[in-house]
């Protein structure tokens, strides 16, 4: 019975038929699980694939190459390309952080748009 006292082990609310959301701290098909604090990243388990949207891990605090923010859920952009687009850098450096390019070779300028000569 979902109101049942006991239901999802009264570490969770029941939101469907043998579902339970449990609540931050806990896991489980049942809530079973406690969930070391250390590990816990905005109410859930920080060591779960989903967390930060897959882009990052919360245990270290870092995101994947080309996602930054709390949640790893904003995409870095040099002068409006993705940092994965070809085009970043007009193609001749890395976007290291929004707007910031580092120039491969003679290429040099904010978006290393400008070749120098020997």
């Amino acid at each position: 019975m979902p109101n049942d006292y006991d239901v999802c082990n009264r570490r969770g609310t029941c939101v469907g038929k043998d579902e339970c959301e449990c609540d931050p701290g806990y896991k489980g098909s049942q809530c079973q699980f406690v969930i070391n604090p250390e590990y816990l990243c905005l109410g859930y388990d920080g060591t779960d694939e989903e967390v930060c949207y897959g882009r990052g891990n919360c245990i270290d605090d870092e995101c994947e190459s080309g996602f930054i923010g709390f949640y790893c859920d904003i995409v870095v952009q040099c002068y409006g390309f993705d940092v994965f687009d070809p085009r970043v850098c007009s193609g001749h450096g890395l976007c290291l952080r929004s707007d910031y390019c580092s120039c491969r070779g003679n290429w040099i300028g904010d978006n290393c748009e400008v070749l120098i000569s020997d």
